[in-house]
Formats: C-alpha cells, sequence, structure tokens
C-alpha cells in the first residue's frame, strides 16, 4: 500500500514526509515520496542502489532541499540526530580525544557525558578500545562507535544510514538490541539497509522505494511476512 496523506495527517505521527521530489542534475532523484513515521517506532526505509534512499535521508537532516514537498516533525525540527553510511572520526586521535571534540561541537560538558559514553560503549562492547587511536579500529567498530557519537545529544528522532554495514554478527545483534533499547526510552528511528534479514527482525514499518518511487510501505511488520519475497516482487514489478 503507498500511503495517500491526505487523509492520514490527523493521524498521531513523529515525522510526516509529503510528496518529496528531487532532482540533481538531470536525474529526478526522488518522486513523489510519503509515508510518515509514529512515535517510538522503528521504520525502515530500503531499496536497491540508487533508491533514492540517502538522498532521502540528507533531505530529512535538512543538509539538502529538496525542490517540493515537506517534512514535519512533531518536536523541534532540530530533535534529530544521524549516523551517516560513511564514518566521520578523525582516525589519527583516540576515541575518548573524539568524543571530547564531539562533545564539544554538539555543545555538550564532556565531563557530563562522561558515564553515558561508558554506557553506550559497554553495550557495544567497545568500552575496553576508548584509549586506542580509532585508525586501528575495525569496521564493525567503526560503525558502533559512530552510533556512540550519534546518540551523544540525546535526540526524540534518530535516524540511521546503512548502521550493520561492514559489521560481523555480534555487532549486528548489539546494535540491533540498542535499537530497541533505545525504541523503549521513546526514541523514534528511521533506518536504511540492505540487509533484509535484518531489517525483518528490528523495524515495525517498512517503505520500499526504487528509482525514487515509492511502491509499497508494510504497516505492520511482523515474523510471517517473507520480506525477501515481497522486496523482488515490489521491485521486479517497476
Amino acid at each position: 500500500m503507498v500511503y495517500e496523506l491526505g487523509h492520514r495527517k490527523t493521524e498521531r505521527h513523529s515525522i510526516l514526509i509529503s510528496k518529496i521530489n528531487k532532482t540533481l542534475g538531470q536525474k529526478k532523484i526522488l518522486k513523489d515520496i510519503s509515508f510518515f513515521v509514529k512515535p517510538n517506532t522503528i521504520h525502515a526505509v530500503i531499496g536497491p542502489n540508487g533508491a533514492g534512499k540517502t538522498t532521502l535521508m540528507r533531505i530529512i537532516l535538512g543538509l539538502l532541499k529538496q525542490d517540493s514537498g515537506s517534512v514535519d516533525f512533531v518536536n523541534n525540527v532540530e530533535d534529530v540526530s544521524a549516523m551517516l553510511e560513511t564514518d566521520y572520526l578523525f582516525e589519527t586521535k583516540t576515541a575518548w580525544e573524539n568524543l571530547e571534540y564531539f562533545c564539544g561541537f554538539f555543545n555538550l560538558d564532556f565531563e557530563r557525558q562522561k558515564n553515558k559514553i561508558l554506557q553506550l560503549s559497554k553495550l557495544l562492547k567497545i568500552d575496553d578500545s576508548l584509549d586506542l587511536k580509532t585508525h586501528y579500529f575495525s569496521k564493525g567498530m567503526k560503525r558502533k562507535f559512530t552510533l556512540l557519537v550519534t546518540l551523544l545529544r540525546d535526540t526524540s528522532n534518530i535516524l540511521l544510514d546503512e548502521p550493520t554495514s561492514g559489521v560481523d554478527p555480534e555487532s549486528r545483534l548489539l546494535i540491533r538490541d540498542l535499537m530497541f533499547k533505545l525504541k523503549t526510552e521513546g526514541k523514534t528511528i528511521i533506518i536504511t539497509s540492505h540487509d533484509l534479514a535484518e531489517i525483518q527482525k528490528c523495524s515495525d514499518t517498512i517503505s520500499i522505494i526504487q528509482n525514487g518511487n515509492m511502491l509499497d510501505t508494510i504497516e505492520n511488520n511482523d515474523s510471517l511476512i517473507d520480506l525477501e519475497e515481497l522486496y523482488f516482487h515490489k521491485t521486479r514489478l517497476v
């Protein structure tokens, strides 16, 4: 079911994306993309490479301006933080030095954040690596550390672009468990990923896009849905 939002705007939502269009160069990247994200849920956006997922995430964050359409937050538009697909770390500095810098960048008191940092790092099993330069971190460690940095601001809305890309199964499980914990704490999460099995395990609702078009939104994801079968059925129709 593709959302038609005209009769749904009164429904309770945390983020409302309405008829987003975006052209880059001569290519139309997004075409009337619409969906809403309910509070305290994990909403996945999936699709093949080039579908427009990252462009959509950047528009939601305000990093890129859409040609038309709107992104509305129930809370303050700045009450959102994001983990992008690329890990932007200072690799010649230790994890602690990175954290001190990012706390300053976010206008947070570094000393007051230390307990939270230690709690999150233990959950992600990187607490014994905070004294290392991030140059020595594996891909999975960098993703987990970037997630830790993302959570410093403690925003209500969290966008995660390919959070489990390149990580091992244990790290994938740790990141998934942390997402569940964040949801129980009242957070709303949008996630993109190519890992359909992981998406099926962690998400409440799922939107499928291809070539900038919204193909469908699964409103109640559960174990009865074969997401891989549905995904290939939908994407092969276009």
